[in-house]
Order: C-alpha cells, then structure tokens, then sequence
C-alpha cells in the first residue's frame, strides 16, 4: 500500500517538475509556430504580394503598362509628330508651290505687263529715234550743202554716218576744206595723190587699213586704222585706205588748201573717177 502511494507520489512530483518544462516546450512551440506561421505568411505574402510589388514597382506590370500604354503613348507622340510634319509637309508641299506658282505668276504678270510697259518704253524710244532719225536726214540733208566759206558750225560725226554719197563737201573756204565719205565694204578711197594740199583723215565709223608712200609702187607706210583714229597725209605723197570692215567705212576729210571744187558732190567712186577728180 505505501508502495503504491510512493509510487503516485513520485509521479505527481515528475509531472510537477517536468510540467514547467513541457508548458516552456509548448510555449516555445506555440513561439516558433507563430514564427513559422508569420515568417511564411510573410514569405507567402511576399511570395504573392512581393512578385506583384515587383512587378508593379519594376518591370512586369510597369514594363506591361508601358508596354501596353507607353508604345501607346509614344505612338500618339508619333502620330502626334506624324501629323505635324505630315501636316507641315502638306502645308510646304501645298504652300510652297504656291508660293513657287505665285512667283510663277508674278512672272507671268511681270511677262504679260512687263513687256508692254519695256514695248510701250521701246515704241516710245523707236518714236524718239525716229523723230530724231527725221531730224537728222534733214540735218544731213541740210549739212552735206557747202556751206563755205560762211561761218558754220556742225556735229561732223552726224553728218559723216548720215552721209549716204561716196563724197560731198561740207565747207569749203580760201584755205582749207571739208569733205565727207563713205566708203563700202570692200571698197577703197583709191591709190591718189595731191601736190598741192595737205590732207588729214578721220575715221568716224567702220575699220581699214592705210597706205602711204613717195610713190604708187612704193607704199612703204602701211598701219590699221579704225573709229577714230586720224590720218595726217603730207602733200605730195601717195595714199589709200582700203575698207576691210563689216560695213561702210565713214570718214571725214580736211584739205589745206581746198582740193575740190566748191558745193562737190560725188555719189559713187566710179562718177568720181569719171570726173577725174
């Protein structure tokens, strides 16, 4: 009987000491439990918020959205920018030539008007000239009269180009003469000499050669001669010009003293050479 209840007794004092023991087991299990359960509630959590919050914050999600939306949006920028320079190409490929075509039309307006105003400017120049070209063959008409040996006084160079004869005196005095020619194309004033004037040449219009010397064989002077240039010709001695120009050669002569008669008019080469003069 005591046996037994040492035996009880002895138990209950096991269960008492070891039953702190078992309570700080459970204790830490129940710890390491709620532990557990909050490390993978969190790892779980983690697991299935974090790869969200990753995805969110990082690449999946915000890559999708931009993905999704940002293309979108650089799409609209694209477009936006396509239609702007679509649009400005559009409104250069349309303006421009505009622009080109209202140059085009100034032109054509400068070609339709413009023209009429430098023909009117051209008619009224052409009326100009040819009240001028009336008044000059009047002029020339009136100038290739001898005019000598009275006081006189005229613009040469008119009267030389307006001057159609092979020859005609202009003046004629005591001591001295003038005379105009016109010489053609080709043609020659002819191999001449004078001994007793002495003679100056000036050449208004056209291009030739001149040829001088002691006798008609010995022309031994010989030099170009063009718009004004001057011929000196010593009495005595033997002369020509011959024209080698386009057109006619158109000179005026000075005769010291006069080598023609008074009022001479020659109007060919071959009626002054039938003259003998």
């Amino acid at each position: 009987m005591k046996k037994k209840i040492f035996s009880i007794v002895l138990t209950l004092a096991m269960v008492v000491s070891v039953a702190p023991v078992m309570v700080a087991a459970a204790d830490e299990s129940a710890a390491l439990t709620d532990e557990s359960v909050t490390v993978v509630a969190d790892e779980c959590v983690q697991a299935e918020v974090g790869p969200a919050g990753e995805c969110a914050a990082a690449a999946p999600a915000d890559e999708s959205i931009q993905a999704a939306f940002g293309p979108a949006g650089e799409s609209a920028a694209y477009a936006d920018e396509s239609i702007a320079v679509t649009a400005d190409e559009s409104v250069q490929t349309e303006a421009a030539p505009a622009g080109e075509c209202a140059a085009v039309a100034d032109e054509s307006i400068h070609t339709a008007f413009g023209p009429a105003d430098e023909s009117a400017a051209a008619a009224d120049e052409s009326a100009v000239v040819a009240d001028e070209s009336v008044a000059a063959a009047a002029n020339a008409k009136a100038s290739l009269a001898d005019h000598g040996p009275e006081p006189y006084s005229v613009k040469l160079s008119r009267v030389a180009k307006k001057n159609p004869n092979y020859r005609a005196a202009v003046w004629t005095g005591k001591e001295l003469q003038l005379t105009v020619m016109s010489i053609p194309r080709q043609g020659e004033i002819g191999l001449e000499m004078h001994g007793d004037t002495d003679q100056f040449i000036y050449i208004v219009e056209g291009s030739g050669t001149v040829q001088m010397g002691p006798a008609r064989d010995k022309l031994n002077y010989s030099a170009p001669v063009t718009r004004g240039s001057g011929v000196f010709v010593p009495l005595g001695t033997w002369h020509n010009i011959v024209n080698g120009g386009c057109g006619d050669l158109k000179v005026f002569t000075v005769y010291a003293p006069p080598h023609h008669p008074h009022g001479t008019v020659h109007k060919t080469k071959a009626i002054a050479d039938a003259q003998g003069d």
